[in-house]
């Protein structure tokens, strides 16, 4: 089935984006590689905490608590909560929830974990 003499107007990849680009103000004219120089520049790497998961690590320069190593998550995993969202760590559906939880119980939940058989 052709479609005939219907006229579309094509909108840039920016455009289609709406109302995302006012979020994060500037952020999209900064290359990769020039964001990942200026983070070198303050001394921050990028390492895999415990969970595996990506984290960025950067020594901190303010005032009192000087040379403290700060981590800092990726967007996406902080956007936790979720509810019923299912456990995808990326969207943060239950993630976040979970993450509190081990915070409190510290490291039963491990030991949990290692007890309930794999099937």
């Amino acid at each position: 089935m052709e479609t005939q003499g219907v006229e579309r107007e094509e909108r840039g990849r920016k455009e289609r984006r709406g109302g995302k680009e006012r979020r994060g103000g500037g952020r999209e004219e900064r290359g990769r590689k020039e964001r990942e120089e200026e983070r070198r520049e303050r001394g921050e790497r990028n390492e895999r905490t415990e969970r595996g998961r990506k984290v960025r690590r950067e020594t901190w320069k303010h005032q009192h608590n000087e040379g403290v190593e700060r981590e800092e998550r990726g967007r996406k995993e902080r956007r936790g909560g979720g509810g019923k969202r299912g456990e995808g760590e990326e969207r943060g559906g239950g993630g976040g929830e979970d993450e509190r939880r081990e915070d409190r119980e510290g490291e039963e939940s491990e030991e949990r974990d290692m007890e309930t058989p794999t099937q």
